[in-house]
């Protein structure tokens, strides 16, 4: 029985990690988003969230870069002036 109960919790310790690397990224990356690959800053649109990313905590979205089509994950900028 204890074999049966490995499996999965080597998968949720895999998604777990997976998934605090993502956050992670995003917040040493900061709000100024800026693409890691060719480090443009005003060329960036948001990507479309896939359905695997709803996991993601709300602050945390995907960004996809116009000039290098690099996709990458960035704290949410929020303007409220």
């Amino acid at each position: 029985m204890a074999v049966q109960l490995v499996a999965p919790a080597i998968a949720v310790v895999i998604g777990l990690a997976v998934w605090l690397g993502v956050v992670v990224k995003a917040f040493i990356r900061g709000k100024p988003v800026v693409c890691p690959r060719c480090s443009a800053k005003g060329s960036i649109h948001r990507s479309i969230r896939k359905p695997v990313e709803m996991v993601l905590p709300r602050f945390v979205r995907p960004y996809r870069c116009n000039m290098c089509d690099k996709r990458f994950y960035a704290i949410r900028s929020v303007d409220y002036t």
